[in-house]
């Protein structure tokens, strides 16, 4: 094919250095995030159409002679992502999406949730995995990442002691959010990262260090001094911090995480209960001042509005089980019936449920269940230790967030949505990149 791969490099570029720019700014600012993932997106599409225009001015190529529906086919084609894990699934998941829209509730709503919102999502995962494709870029991602997550720990910390945070001055009112707009939300950001720190920590700083060393890997940097402490340290500020959330989804996510990161392993596992054991006896008491409707079980759901929140949801699926209420039209609708709460459910999954139908609904979690079956038959492919750390940290904390998702709206937050979704990039990047060292 003859394109110009001066021009495709620096589309790729560009693209890469929004995804830099967009894992800093998550947690910090919305519209700076929503402005890298649009840019990231019209880069891809710009890249794409040129490669497009490229093809159909070959010489060897009879655009002109093509009719017009094999024109379209080879213009849609052209457009069509880099081989993944999660083509068919999610052209699945869009499909039902579009159907939710026709027979929605709320026409207009669900349009712009489409647009706005499910395609969107869906183009950040195929856009990441075509830019972040070597260990340069991956580094420096990490790096963004890691640097940002110190960022926000500090102004988590901030928060706690000085009664506002010095980012959007968000005050501490029992709980500690940063600069996200709830603790929940604060605690469900630190799901994903947390588990990464925790498994460098153990992981790399006991025992791997030759391995590391000696790897001719641009990971190496994991085995230096310098790299030790500050892993430990922003592993430490975001264990702090997501203690103070004082989320109980947050925690319960976090002591799956480590259930599974050490499952394979007695000492592992040991290791991971006497860890929990100090976090809960460290951030417990403070749980128990601030959260007094821990008291009892029954306190913990009703007056925490769950099941209220769910008997709306409930209400919905009942009355629209096949097609949904439509994408993006779950409060509008809710707004009609006679209960209290007319707003989101506090549970993705019966959320999505109620919004796109059972085959929607089915058509994600068939998603979830082809990602993790393929990330987990992957992990013993990954030859390189540093790049195997990241991946399975990665894919623990993505796991934590998953399941942190029955408690909240993690999957309709634009913050923590977007972060699902890189995520969800990072951990076939990584599994990519370590193909093509394995290739080289």
């Amino acid at each position: 094919m003859v394109v110009k791969t001066g021009f495709v490099e620096k589309c790729d570029k560009f693209m890469a250095f929004c995804f830099f720019a967009l894992i800093y700014f998550i947690p910090i600012s919305i519209a700076l995030s929503e402005t890298f993932i649009n840019l990231a997106l019209v880069a891809y599409f710009i890249k794409r159409i040129a490669i497009f225009i490229s093809k159909i001015k070959s010489s060897d190529f009879d655009w002109k002679g093509l009719p017009v529906h094999k024109k379209a086919w080879v213009f849609l084609k052209h457009l069509k992502p880099i081989e993944n894990w999660l083509n068919g699934p999610i052209a699945l998941v869009l499909f039902f999406s579009v159907v939710s829209v026709i027979f929605s509730q709320n026409f207009s709503l669900s349009v712009s949730g489409f647009f706005g919102k499910t395609l969107q999502n869906a183009f950040i995962y195929f856009t990441f995995i075509e830019c972040i494709n070597t260990k340069k870029r991956l580094k420096i991602f990490l790096f963004a990442f890691f640097a940002s997550v110190t960022l926000i720990c500090t102004n988590g910390l901030f928060q706690y002691y000085g009664g506002k945070g010095f980012i959007h001055g968000r005050l501490f009112e029992g709980q500690v959010s940063s600069s996200l707009r709830q603790a929940n939300d604060f605690g469900s950001y630190l799901l994903i990262v947390t588990p990464v720190l925790f498994c460098l920590s153990v992981f790399i700083l006991n025992g791997l260090k030759e391995q590391i060393s000696k790897e001719r890997s641009g990971f190496a940097f994991f085995s230096s001094p310098i790299t030790k402490i500050v892993i430990l340290c922003v592993f430490l500020l975001s264990l702090a911090c997501l203690g103070l959330t004082y989320s109980r989804g947050a925690w319960l996510s976090f002591a799956l995480s480590l259930f599974l990161v050490s499952i394979k392993s007695r000492k592992r596992l040991l290791l991971a209960m006497v860890f929990l054991l100090l976090f809960i006896v460290l951030f417990g008491p403070g749980m128990m001042q601030n959260r007094n409707d821990l008291n009892s079980f029954h306190h913990f759901i009703v007056n925490n509005n769950r099941l209220l929140y769910w008997e709306g949801a409930f209400a919905l699926i009942k009355d629209y089980p096949v097609w949904g209420t439509g994408l993006n039209a779950y409060s509008f609708v809710r707004s009609q019936y006679e209960i209290d709460w007319g707003g989101y459910p506090h549970n993705c999954y019966l959320q999505m449920l109620a919004e796109v139908g059972i085959f929607g609904f089915l058509a994600f979690i068939g998603m979830l269940f082809v990602f993790f079956r393929n990330a987990t038959r992957s992990i013993r492919k990954i030859r390189e230790n540093s790049l195997r750390v990241l991946f399975i940290g990665f894919l623990v904390g993505f796991a934590a967030f998953v399941f942190h998702a029955f408690w909240d709206t993690t999957f309709y937050s634009v913050q923590l949505a977007s972060l699902m979704w890189v995520t969800m990039g990072l951990i076939f990047s990584i599994f990519n990149i370590s193909g093509k060292e394995m290739a080289a």
